[in-house]
């Protein structure tokens, strides 16, 4: 799964409490994931990475960061950036020593059973299929949070997830799931990624179709990486 917005909002707050190398490793990870450049999470990561990367020293990255947004579409971001890149530059934002933290260990990922994701992954197919959204994304949550590219019918919830979140107008989050799938390795997630995030940049073209239960047991290995 994508990390999630309050993930994002705990990155910023801790820019906010001079906690910038634990917010750099949050951000660039989302980072990572932008794919959109009209998404509002890609601006307000770029805008924290910024912050983070100058504070602590690494003023070559502040300003290459700062180059990009220069040239964004939204008149506001350029003015951001422009500023930000004179005042790097006047050495205004003095680095902070930033105290190196252990690095707590990553918990191992608890994958579901075969049972227990046909359950959810049939569970969250129905809701969706009836309109019950809310219902579809929890399902559809858990079946991905616990499953993987090796899990039958992985591809199959996937796009049943992005198009639940787009149906509850949960727009960033569809973006940035469908942002994970346009990287994928497997072929047949990429192309349903990317034109699915073509369908959200230009209304003329239509959201790619939900893959059948049939053609996601043949795409049982086409996860998302």
């Amino acid at each position: 799964m994508p990390p999630r917005s309050d993930s994002l909002n705990d990155a910023l707050s801790a820019i906010e409490q001079g906690r910038y190398t634990e917010a750099i490793e949050v951000l660039e990870m989302y980072e990572q994931l932008m794919y959109n450049p009209k998404s509002d999470h890609y601006v307000q990561v770029r805008q924290g990475l910024i912050e983070a990367y100058a504070r602590t020293g690494n003023q070559k990255k502040a300003i290459w960061l700062c180059q990009q947004l220069v040239g964004h579409q939204n008149p506001d971001v350029q003015a951001w950036a422009k500023q930000k890149v004179e005042s790097i530059n006047k050495g205004e934002l003095d680095p902070i020593e930033v105290e190196e933290v252990e690095p707590e260990p990553i918990p191992q990922k608890v994958l579901l059973t075969l049972e227990e994701s046909e359950k959810l992954l049939e569970k969250g197919a129905k809701a969706f299929k009836s309109k019950r959204y809310e219902q579809a994304i929890e399902a559809l949550e858990q079946f991905c949070d616990g499953s993987d590219s090796h899990t039958k019918n992985y591809f199959w919830g996937q796009t049943y997830l992005v198009k639940a979140y787009q149906a509850t107008d949960q727009l960033d989050k569809a973006i940035a799931f469908g942002e994970q799938m346009a990287k994928s390795e497997m072929e047949a997630v990429q192309i349903w990624g990317k034109k699915f995030l073509e369908s959200v940049s230009n209304s003329s073209t239509p959201p790619p179709e939900t893959p059948t239960e049939t053609s996601g047991e043949e795409a049982d290995n086409s996860g998302a990486s």
